[in-house]
């Protein structure tokens, strides 16, 4: 009994600590689901000449490197002459030089980016129900409607917006709420934060950067890697060039990337870089290095490795580094220069654990790739997978080297698995870790820069603090985040929703239309004032020309006692002045010319615009009659092919009807009998016939007074 009594006491115990453990973890999990960081990032996929980038609450800019992720906050800048692309999702963001981006937004669904200066060319792919791609400027936002492609131009000097759209639809708001419809080849600038139209604006034509952008976008058109894995994968058009796919009986879709180094392993060839929220990330040297080490897992099919992309859904979940560290629990790596640190790519049924505090539901989408659920039999990690480096290299973001000195890599096989070391700066360690941007042109300073128009609501800081996934792996340390957004940032009312496309339904139509003959009236009421105030600048003009033709009158002539020589230096000042009044006047004619002419192709751009919205009406109304006609034609044939089975069906019944009666004999007439006395009736004619008394002449006695 004692027994029994000590093991119940043991067991208390043993759920009184199991409690206590949970606790903290269950108060935490309302605010686990709240710091899951971004499931979505951008990354540079291609450049040309000096671009550099600065992270979230930073001034210095650094080179920016391919592969490297980009996300809430951080920015980049295009030197003078240089280009460079950007993916996000599905959506290609192309810069001309002299451009600088800060990304304020991106997650799962949601791109935003404020184009502060320069040009930039967008490609929006897909667009989901919930979906948000949207750029603001400082005198407006343009949010994607649908799919398409567009070019946004911004003059800081001038403060001008232009936006000119190429395919799609794209609506564009300002401060005040107000919005307007730009359709495939629109292309209007904007002035202010209100949506007021800016005048004398040159249309802007096809240049070197559009083509350009063109052209990589043709590229992508005609990508494999399309086939195999969604578009929203970033990175996957870097795979069409530097390897092959092939289908797998066991794993489905791999890829083997093109390599020739004997030893070639994943997680390798590249360097461990902290950037916050996830910690330390993986960047790979390989041109195509970003989508297979931050999606999907890696296999050895003989002697090659592949890359399985495994189950990717429509939004994959962006991963620092799928590997497995190894280490800690007593067991340490020392290699002959200290203490080291190894990690091994996860297999396709390894699922991943991040190293960082996330909620279940994040954990389960980042997982969604896996393939097998449980271990193939007999599987044994060979060493090769496995690599390893001296610690402070990896704390300090230098490259791994090939072949570590004093590595035993068979004894890699018995470390336990540890969460990776913590660094006590996140911040300090990417700017001390990075290299200096050369730049000719340095950006503007963000203390010059006005604040843009923003559409989606501005997302909260990244958190600053890095809280390990282990209770008591590591102590909690700041780390790079943003810092608080700038006041003075406009936002639209009642923006927080994507808009719709107002064509889809006719009430929204006839807002639209009624909003576009608003806005004309307005714009003819402003050409109206100017041309007002030109009739009076002119009409002024010729006042104080006659009050001058009147000044000059009386003094026409010296007096008796003047001095020549004064009265002729008089007179070539007067001629100056006279010519000078005159080349003003010319200046003005000219001016008011160019105006009138810049308004006439204003006016004619505009009417252009309206026919061509007339006529896509117009034949939008004639598709929807034709398909009224022929939905109207297939009814009646569907009404006379019933009507004529109607018809069938009553005459087999009849015919039915008349084979189950028996056929009719024919009956011979029968003759009726005649009474004495009683008129004769003819059974055919039935027409009654006197009969002849006795007394008549011609009746014969023997008869009985019967006619023969």
């Amino acid at each position: 009994m004692d027994a029994i009594l000590r093991g119940f006491r043991a067991l208390a115990r043993h759920w009184v600590a199991v409690l206590v453990l949970l606790l903290p973890g269950l108060a935490a999990l309302p605010a686990q689901a709240q710091a899951d960081p971004p499931a979505r990032v951008a990354t540079l996929t291609a450049k040309q000449g000096a671009v550099a980038w600065a992270p979230a609450g930073e001034s210095e800019w650094l080179d920016a490197t391919r592969n490297r992720p980009l996300t809430r906050g951080d920015r980049l800048w295009v030197d003078a002459g240089g280009r460079a692309e950007l993916h996000a999702g599905s959506a290609a963001l192309q810069l001309d030089g002299r451009s600088l981006l800060d990304l304020t937004d991106i997650d799962a669904g949601v791109v935003q980016a404020t184009l502060d200066q320069g040009s930039a060319m967008a490609r929006v792919r897909q667009l989901g129900a919930d979906d948000s791609f949207e750029i603001d400027t400082p005198q407006l936002a343009v949010r994607a409607a649908v799919p398409g492609e567009f070019r946004i131009d911004v003059d800081l000097a001038l403060q001008i917006t232009r936006v000119s759209v190429r395919s799609g639809v794209v609506t564009a708001y300002g401060a005040n709420g107000a919005s307007r419809e730009l359709a495939a080849g629109d292309q209007l600038a904007f002035t202010g934060r209100d949506l007021t139209l800016a005048l004398g604006v040159a249309a802007l034509l096809e240049d070197d950067f559009e083509r350009w952008a063109a052209a990589h976008n043709r590229d992508e058109d005609r990508s494999i890697a399309a086939r195999y894995v969604p578009r929203t994968v970033v990175g996957y058009a870097q795979l069409d060039h530097y390897g092959r796919w092939a289908q797998d009986s066991t794993w489905g879709p791999v890829w083997y990337p093109a390599v020739t180094v004997v030893d070639w392993a994943p997680y390798r060839y590249g360097h461990w870089e902290w950037i916050a929220p996830w910690g330390w990330t993986w960047i790979d040297d390989a041109p195509w290095g970003f989508a297979p080490f931050h999606y999907g897992r890696w296999v050895q099919l003989g002697p090659r490795w592949a890359w399985v992309p495994g189950r990717l859904g429509p939004r994959p979940v962006y991963a620092p580094a799928l590997v497995g560290f190894i280490g800690g629990g007593g067991w340490s790596l020392t290699l002959r220069s200290g203490p080291g640190i190894g990690w091994y790519p996860l297999a396709p049924w390894e699922p991943w654990r991040p190293w960082y505090r996330t909620s279940t539901v994040y954990v389960q989408q980042v997982n969604q790739v896996v393939v097998l659920r449980r271990e193939p039999p007999h599987f044994h990690r060979p060493p090769g997978w496995f690599s390893a480096m001296p610690l402070h290299e990896f704390e300090t973001g230098r490259p791994v080297p090939v072949r570590p000195a004093g590595l035993d890599r068979r004894a890699l096989l018995q470390a336990p698995p540890a969460p990776p070391p913590v660094v006590a700066d996140g911040r300090r360690f990417a700017l001390e870790t990075q290299q200096r941007a050369p730049l000719r042109a340095p950006p503007p300073p963000a203390q010059a820069l006005p604040p843009p128009v923003a559409v989606h609501p501005v997302p909260a800081p990244l958190p600053r603090r890095f809280v390990p996934a282990v209770p008591g792996a590591g102590i909690a340390v700041p780390a790079a985040g943003l810092p608080p957004q700038p006041a003075g940032r406009a936002t639209v009312p009642g923006a927080g929703m994507p808009p719709g496309t107002p064509r889809d339904a006719q009430a929204a139509q006839q807002a639209l239309r009624q909003q576009q003959e608003q806005q004309r009236a307005q714009q003819r009421a402003e050409h109206d004032r100017q041309a007002q105030q030109e009739a009076q600048r002119a009409q002024q003009a010729q006042q104080r020309a006659a009050q001058r033709e009147g000044q000059r009158q009386p003094q026409a002539q010296p007096g008796p006692q003047e001095d020549p020589q004064r009265a002729a230096q008089r007179d070539s000042q007067r001629q100056q002045q006279e010519q000078q009044r005159a080349q003003q006047e010319q200046q003005r004619a000219a001016q008011q010319q160019a105006a009138a002419v810049r308004n006439a192709q204003r006016e004619q751009a505009l009417r252009l615009q309206q026919q061509e919205r007339a006529a896509r009406e117009q034949q939008r109304q004639q598709a929807e009659q034709q398909r009224a006609v022929q939905q109207q034609q297939r009814a009646q044939q569907e009404a006379q092919r019933l009507q004529r089975e109607q018809q069938r069906a009553v005459q087999e019944q009849q015919r039915a009807i008349q084979a189950q009666q028996p056929p009719q004999q024919p009956q011979a007439p029968q003759r009726e009998q005649v009474r004495p006395g009683q008129p004769e009736r003819d059974v055919h004619k039935q027409i009654p016939r006197p009969v002849p008394r006795r007394d008549e002449p011609g009746a014969r006695p023997d008869d009985g007074g019967r006619r023969p």
